[in-house]
């Protein structure tokens, strides 16, 4: 009976060991599950979070990045439009530019320029205040008299309203010549713009 006892009570021994065993393997996992893989877990999550933060704000700045490339192509459009219309004006008030331009136009032309007369009148001026270095248009009519017949006259009208320049037509009058019916006298009012400073 001794032996028997003795032996179960080994067996309770050793179950209470491997229980024991048990019980501080699995406190040691939650030990180690606790201050190991939780916070691991607890930065991965963090970093993910992170990463799909940053991944969005990536998506939105090259969209930005878009936009402002967009604008400013079209801001360099526009100021090529700009320097396009500003070539066509005749900025000098001096009526030379005209005259030179005119005489381009009218070439091979029967057209006899007889003469020209500056008129200065500025656009009206805005209220507010402007930057340095911008600057006003200014209107300036000018009356031409020429003799042509009425062939070369239109021609040359057709000329300035299809020119590279801005010349507007503003009065025009033909009358016929007393000497010679074919000769007409042509009396036009031109304005061109000039820049004045602000």
């Amino acid at each position: 009976m001794k032996l028997i006892d003795n032996i179960i009570n080994r067996i309770k021994y050793r179950n209470q060991r491997l229980l024991l065993a048990g019980i501080s393997f699995f406190l040691l996992l939650l030990v180690v599950c606790y201050f190991v893989f939780l916070p691991a877990l607890r930065q991965s999550r963090l970093l993910s979070y992170q990463i799909k933060e940053k991944k969005t704000n990536l998506a939105r700045l090259q969209a930005l990045t878009g936009e402002y490339n967009r604008l400013e192509a079209e801001v360099n459009k526009t100021k090529d439009q700009l320097q396009i219309l500003k070539n066509r004006l005749l900025w000098e008030r001096d009526i030379s530019r005209l005259l030179n331009e005119l005489t381009q136009l009218a070439s091979n032309l029967q057209i006899e320029i007889v003469s020209l007369k500056p008129e200065s009148a500025t656009l009206p001026r805005e209220k507010e205040k402007k930057e340095p270095g911008d600057y006003l248009l200014a209107r300036v009519s000018i009356s031409v008299t020429l003799k042509s017949d009425y062939d070369n006259a239109i021609k040359f009208l057709r000329r300035i309203e299809e020119a590279d320049k801005f010349i507007n037509i503003d009065l025009l009058s033909i009358e016929s010549g007393q000497r010679d019916i074919y000769k007409h006298n042509v009396k036009m009012k031109l304005s061109i713009f000039t820049e004045e400073e602000v």
